[in-house]
């Protein structure tokens, strides 16, 4: 029994329209790891990506053509763009940290002690 069995007729016609976004892929499913895969046949392995789905329709081709590496500069922009949003919520939750405690002290030193409190007391 093949592991991989390669996929040439199926009900949406997938097949055939992967070979029109590249005529050197080809689909197959991997009965060991039970999923769909596309290959391509100039490549050493051959695998080029895992399908996140279950079953082969239209999300195949459009995950395909997200994922190709033609679009690799559109693809490290929004890498960089998702990261440059994530440290920018990071650096705005530390600021309204550092305002909230910051505000907490002045209060503190306000009621005239005389030490600098702890920072659980703050």
């Amino acid at each position: 029994m093949d592991v991989l069995v390669k996929i040439e007729n199926d009900v949406f016609d997938i097949a055939s329209r992967v070979k029109e976004i590249d005529s050197d892929y080809f689909v197959v499913y991997n009965r060991t790891k039970r999923r769909f895969e596309i290959h391509n046949k100039k490549q050493k392995p051959t695998l080029a990506l895992v399908v996140p789905y279950n079953e082969l329709d239209c999300r195949t081709i459009e995950y395909i053509l997200k994922t190709k590496i033609s679009r690799i500069d559109e693809i490290v922009r929004e890498i960089d763009a998702h990261n440059e949003k994530i440290e920018k919520q990071k650096f705005e939750s530390s600021i309204e940290r550092l305002s909230y405690k910051t505000k907490n002290l002045i209060g503190y030193l306000d009621k005239g002690k005389s030490y600098l409190p702890s920072y659980e007391e703050i």
